[in-house]
């Protein structure tokens, strides 16, 4: 196989290919996922609040105190978040599961509103009651909620990267084997 062979079958499939390397880890261990992209939100926060602050030093004049309240927040949210990378994901499913609980409890009382008028409730109440237990759920368990969107990115980007290798496969096949239709004119020729 040649260099010039190798070098299209890279450019063909190596995306693909990412993409269904990404997917895999995505699902074998989301928590890596989510602790690189809270890393990543820590440093640009940090980056923020390290240029707040260089800009008030250089700066100067009027508002220099909330200029260095916003660079020192910024500096230390940014760090914790870069310290603890799971913090992030952890409070962004209890809030979540905490407002999913409360929509649950409040879709129970009107579920129960609808039986007393004698109105059709039992959908209502099952509805309700899904959302309070997943909500409870996602309190309890927080890191949940980002393992199942993350395992389903996974497994999205593992169908995109195999149906672009089908694709380009089947593209690549008919291409070569003169499959074509006769009545569209090639440019090269």
């Amino acid at each position: 196989m040649d260099m010039e062979r190798i070098k299209k079958l890279l450019r063909l499939y190596a995306w693909p290919g990412v993409l269904i390397l990404l997917g895999l880890v995505l699902m074998v261990s989301p928590d890596t996922a989510s602790a690189l992209i809270s890393k990543i939100i820590g440093w640009v926060l940090i980056g923020i609040g390290v240029c707040i602050a260089i800009a008030t030093i250089l700066g100067g004049g009027y508002g220099r105190t909330g200029q260095i309240v916003y660079a020192v927040l910024f500096l230390g949210i940014g760090i914790f978040v870069s310290a603890f990378p799971l913090v992030l994901a952890e409070a962004l499913g209890r809030f979540f599961g905490l407002l999913l609980a409360v929509r649950g409890i409040s879709a129970v009382r009107g579920a129960l509103q609808k039986k007393n008028a004698d109105l059709p409730w039992q959908y209502s109440m099952v509805i309700a009651v899904v959302t309070l237990v997943a909500g409870v759920i996602l309190a309890l368990l927080p890191l949940t909620l980002s393992r199942i969107i993350l395992n389903i990115c996974g497994a999205v980007l593992i169908l995109i990267g195999i149906v672009n290798i089908v694709g380009t496969y089947r593209e690549t096949k008919a291409l070569e084997d003169g499959s074509r239709r006769p009545d569209v004119i090639d440019a090269d020729e």
